[in-house]
C-alpha cells in the first residue's frame, strides 16, 4: 500500500506577462520537475511538487508579485481554547505563563461574548507546531487557576480510511 503525500497548497499568481520567462526563472529557482503550471483567465496556478519548492516559491513576495496562497499544514498553528481563566487575566500575562512550560505561543485572544461583546473566561490560544505543542492538552491549573484546556469547536478533523 503507498502512501499518499498531500501536494502543497497553490500558488495563484496575477499579472505574468511572460510565460516563457517566467517559467525559466522558476526552473533557476526550484528545479526543472518541482512544480506545475495551469492557466485560467488572468491568473496562472501554481502547484509545486513538495514542501520546500513551496518555501521556496513563497519569497516570490520580495519581488512584489501579485499572488495568494494558504498555509502550509504543518506551518499552521495548533489552536486550542483555553477554559476558566477570568476575563481580566492580560494575554500577556497568559503567553509567558505558557512559555515558562515551554510552549511556543504565537497569540493569545480572549474570546468576546458574540452579542454583547463582553470578555468571556475563554482564551485562543496559538501555539507554534513543535513536538511538545500537543503537551498542553495535559495542563490543568494555569496562573493558580483549574482549566480546561479544548480543542476549538468546528475545527475539521481529516478523515481516516477505514
Amino acid at each position: 500500500m503507498q502512501l499518499h503525500i498531500k501536494p502543497p497548497p497553490p500558488i495563484f499568481m496575477k499579472g505574468v506577462l511572460d510565460f516563457p520567462n517566467f517559467c525559466s526563472a522558476l526552473i533557476e529557482l526550484i528545479g526543472v520537475d518541482n512544480f506545475f503550471c495551469k492557466a485560467a483567465g488572468d491568473r496562472l496556478k501554481i502547484q509545486t511538487a513538495n514542501p520546500e519548492s513551496y518555501r521556496v516559491l513563497r519569497y516570490l513576495k520580495d519581488n512584489e508579485a501579485e499572488y495568494h496562497t494558504y498555509q502550509l499544514r504543518e506551518d499552521k498553528p495548533l489552536r486550542v481554547v483555553i477554559r476558566h481563566i477570568h476575563p481580566s487575566t492580560p494575554t500577556d500575562l497568559i503567553k509567558s505563563e505558557l512559555e515558562t512550560r515551554l510552549f511556543e505561543v504565537r497569540q493569545v485572544t480572549n474570546v468576546l461574548h458574540k452579542i454583547i461583546k463582553s470578555p468571556l473566561p475563554l482564551f485562543f490560544v496559538d501555539l507554534e507546531p513543535t513536538v511538545y505543542s500537543n503537551e498542553i492538552y495535559q495542563l490543568f491549573c494555569l496562573l493558580h487557576t483549574k482549566i480546561k484546556v479544548e480543542e476549538p469547536p468546528n475545527q475539521t478533523h481529516p478523515t481516516h480510511p477505514t
